[in-house]
């Protein structure tokens, strides 16, 4: 049996998982370093693609590769506890930039939400940040008085202007294509 077989079946049973990550919200326009530590029960891992632009040849469609795009929305789900501490926590940041009593709007606090994936040592494998972060606001739940086994758990929704792609130097298995 080769080397490669041995470093593939390593890759193979070590895959990466898609339950440890860790949440933080920064507000780089505060003047105290204020970050929030968020538990989440479940998002989706950031990305974005290249846009293409097309031009036609001779009569033949060409693509070339142009700037990136991403949705520029972001959700999360996060538990919530019997005291509201999460409702009340995120709400907290959304009133910085909205007074639902005056009506007034300060558009310019903009957060970063850092997004880490960790191996199953706790070691960060990469990671992102999406800049330009405000919070658009929650989804409603369902309220039912016939389901006594059901806990309450929120959907937010942030909008961001861009994301960073971060590699971090955490080494994990062999690359099993030599490379």
């Amino acid at each position: 049996m080769s080397r490669k077989v041995n470093t593939f079946a390593s890759f193979i049973t070590q895959p990466l998982n898609v339950y440890n990550f860790e949440i933080r919200i920064t507000s780089p326009t505060d003047k105290v370093d204020e970050t929030v530590l968020m538990v989440v029960e479940s998002t989706k891992f950031p990305s974005e693609k290249m846009r293409t632009m097309e031009k036609n040849f001779q009569g033949e469609k060409i693509t070339y590769a142009a700037k990136p795009d991403s949705s520029g929305t972001w959700t999360i789900t996060v538990p919530e506890g019997d005291k509201g501490q999460t409702r009340k926590e995120l709400d907290r940041l959304k009133n910085k930039m909205y007074d639902q009593k005056s009506g007034s709007v300060i558009p310019t606090i903009w957060y970063d939400v850092e997004v880490f994936h960790r191996d199953l040592q706790d070691n960060i494998v990469f990671s992102v940040v999406l800049h330009g972060c405000w919070l658009k606001g929650r989804d409603a739940i369902d309220l039912k008085t016939n389901d006594v086994s059901s806990s309450v758990s929120w959907n937010y929704e942030f909008q961001y202007q861009w994301i960073e792609d971060k590699l971090n130097n955490n080494p994990g298995t062999p690359n099993p294509f030599g490379e």
